[in-house]
């Protein structure tokens, strides 16, 4: 059974320009230390029982919603390791909804597939740092690495619309690794800036204690604003947000 391990029933932010509802998924491939989504890391997974009733929770409550909410996104922990997927989304479409799918690109095939099939409208696919410093987030297999960046070709090519983010996280995220990401998604149509925040990590101890200085933040935007069809800033609040577009 799909491990649902949460619904967050109404957000206005988490799918770009529609309503939607979140579901949150049970594991992650990955162990990043400044990671918010702490209980959703450990591969720990409840009875089928649990699953079973949360998945219809959660058809119950999207069945009612239809013409109100206008899309769902799938998020984790990282929703691609899941074989049971696509039959989830295939019902999320059969109700009319658009799919969001979040992800950390380890799983190429899965998001290929997806995609050739017409069952997602966006992805959003987080780049934790340039290539060259996932050992430091504990990627050393470079399979895993070389994998990742299948995906991102895979989603410059066949998705409808999408998204490649980072969390700017100081030490891990510096200007060099942003002119490294910006180099490797050239052309790419959106990169978002998201804004590290302290509170509620995975490893408190590994993880900066202040988020990167709005300052810096400009710079890298004007880094990479001219290889970019559109730069956000998200999470620096109201007066600290803002977007470009590039018209190169």
């Amino acid at each position: 059974m799909f491990p649902i391990a949460g619904i967050q029933k109404l957000s206005l932010v988490d799918y770009p320009g529609h309503l939607c509802a979140i579901v949150f998924t049970q594991g992650c491939n990955m162990h990043c230390p400044y990671c918010h989504n702490v209980s959703l890391v450990p591969c720990e997974y409840e009875g089928g029982d649990a699953y079973a009733q949360r998945w219809e929770e959660v058809f119950d409550y999207l069945s009612h919603r239809r013409g109100f909410i206008e899309g769902v996104c799938i998020t984790g922990g990282e929703p691609t390791l899941h074989r049971e997927l696509p039959n989830f989304i295939h019902e999320l479409r059969l109700l009319g909804y658009k799919v969001k799918l979040d992800t950390n690109g380890t799983n190429p095939g899965m998001v290929e597939v997806l995609l050739r099939e017409s069952q997602i409208d966006y992805v959003a696919m987080d780049i934790k740092t340039c290539f060259d410093r996932y050992n430091e987030l504990g990627i050393t297999n470079l399979e895993v690495i070389e994998n990742i960046k299948k995906t991102k070709d895979i989603i410059i090519n066949l998705a409808p619309d999408y998204e490649f983010r980072t969390t700017v996280v100081p030490g891990i995220v510096e200007e060099e690794d942003i002119r490294d990401i910006v180099e490797s998604i050239k052309g790419a149509r959106r990169y978002v800036l998201q804004a590290y925040h302290s509170e509620y990590v995975l490893e408190p101890d590994k993880s900066p204690a202040a988020m990167t200085p709005p300052e810096k933040i400009r710079e890298y935007v004007r880094i990479a604003s001219p290889l970019i069809g559109e730069v956000i800033v998200r999470g620096y609040g109201d007066s600290q947000s803002f977007r470009i577009t590039c018209c190169t």
